[in-house]
């Protein structure tokens, strides 16, 4: 018998895969790692920022995901904004936050979104 409270719930691999097939002809590369240095193309970032137990329930944990868009061309990432937010919300999480787009330094542009759901573990579904 597993003691689901051990257990640590990682979602990037369902959130990438929904990320890598968006329906668009832009194309783009999805990371779970930010340029080092100023992207030429465009990028999505995956990365992980919150996954812990403050529900108070030891078999279930909130968990958060941020999703950057990343490229010089600020049109694609308009363009591509609404497919990862609807790509996101399929997997099953909720937006908990969409920043504006921004120019980053001088050569190109990041649009970051924020998702977030509890999980219980003892069945791996998302509950509110």
């Amino acid at each position: 018998m597993t003691d689901e409270s051990l257990i640590l719930v990682d979602a990037v691999p369902d959130i990438r895969e929904a990320l890598e097939t968006l329906d668009t002809n832009l194309a783009y590369t999805v990371s779970c790692q930010w340029p080092r240095t100023a992207p030429t193309s465009t990028l999505i970032t995956i990365t992980e920022i919150g996954n812990n137990q403050v529900t108070g329930k030891l078999v279930v944990d909130a968990l958060s995901y941020q999703i950057d868009l990343w490229g010089p061309d600020a049109d694609a990432l308009r363009t591509l904004a609404p497919l990862v937010n609807a790509a996101v919300l399929s997997v099953g999480f909720l937006r908990t936050y969409s920043g504006p787009l921004e120019l980053e330094g001088s050569s190109y542009y990041r649009k970051t979104m924020r998702f977030g759901r509890s999980v219980d573990k003892r069945s791996m579904r998302l509950v509110d």
